[in-house]
């Protein structure tokens, strides 16, 4: 056939019925896409290396570290080990084996190196291993330790400690002292001084004097001045001494002990002046067992069933523990 001027193969879309590609705009958007290309899947190239022929190249073979703008150490085998060196900056915190912080189990120094709370309290937390519930890693009060953390506790192996306690100067037999039963297997016990073997040391005693006359016509009980004393809780011998005298014949000066606000009705003496006596003074000695609670007096009182009441010179009330 004899072609008048020229045709534009480039223009054809088919010839004898073969699809072709040109270097016609967006004819590749128009083919089917694999979304999931395979390294088995095939490429068209021109082979610089062969005078640009045509050839097919699966994406497998293509060497992806001489392509252009590519980085070094980019891609990585992550399923050889050792495989390549990842920047501290892409690090995934929190990440298994990816935190620098963290600390491990097979490294030593790590805990010495953190920066150190001198003077720990009972609401800090440590980081524990729960072993009621498969070893969690749970967090705990330092107070609710076993044992606890107490900062006034005795230790068996620190000095110094019991000279830090305020001191009772003036201990009683009821005071208590803390112990190891020996014969308890040394359980922690507590006793009373005044059961030790020999009594812990002499009982508390004490005593009020005074002098110079003092008169009463009272007919009930009332205190002799100075005579009453509050002593620490515990179990008494009690003395109330003195000389008494009334200004009238068969009149009565009666003494008698009073323990926390009650009288001893026991101790009671009395002291008559007989018809014609004149100013006569008679001792008198009253004596009594009280026990007291540590709040409660001992007094010496007295009183007349008539006329003026006179005690003599001196007085005094003595007090001793026996329990």
């Amino acid at each position: 056939m004899d072609w008048k001027g020229k045709l534009n193969f480039e223009a054809l879309p088919q010839v004898g019925g073969v699809d072709l590609l040109s270097k016609l705009a967006d004819e590749w958007s128009a083919l089917t896409e694999k979304a999931t290309p395979v390294a088995a899947d095939l490429i068209l190239v021109e082979d610089s290396a062969a005078s640009g022929a045509k050839k097919k190249v699966q994406i497998g073979n293509i060497d992806h570290d001489a392509l252009t703008n590519f980085v070094a150490a980019e891609h990585v085998d992550w399923a050889a080990a050792s495989a390549g060196t990842i920047h501290p900056d892409n690090y995934v915190e929190g990440g298994p084996g990816t935190d620098t912080t963290a600390i491990h189990d097979d490294t030593s120094g790590e805990i010495n190196a953190i920066t150190e709370k001198v003077s720990p309290v009972g609401a800090d937390v440590l980081v524990i291993e729960d072993s009621a519930a498969s070893f969690a890693k749970k967090r705990v009060q330092i107070t609710n330790l076993p044992g606890g953390a107490d900062a006034d506790a005795i230790h068996d192996n620190v000095s110094g400690e019991i000279s830090l306690i305020t001191e009772k100067v003036t201990p009683v037999s009821a005071d208590l002292l803390l112990i190891e039963d020996s014969a308890a297997s040394n359980a922690k016990k507590r006793v009373q001084i005044g059961n030790l073997p020999g009594g812990g040391g002499p009982p508390f005693s004490n005593i009020a004097e005074a002098n110079g006359d003092i008169t009463t016509t009272s007919t009930t009980d009332v205190v002799a001045t100075s005579m009453t004393l509050t002593p620490p809780s515990g179990t008494y011998m009690v003395w109330f001494t003195g000389s008494a005298s009334n200004s009238g014949n068969n009149n009565m000066v009666i003494t008698s002990i009073w323990s926390a606000g009650s009288q001893v009705s026991a101790s009671e003496r009395e002291n008559k002046r007989g018809a014609g006596q004149g100013d006569v003074h008679t001792a008198f000695s009253c004596m009594a067992r009280v026990t007291v609670n540590g709040s409660q007096a001992i007094e010496g009182r007295w009183r007349v069933d008539a006329g003026t009441g006179t005690l003599e010179l001196g007085r005094t009330l003595a007090i001793i523990e026996v329990s």
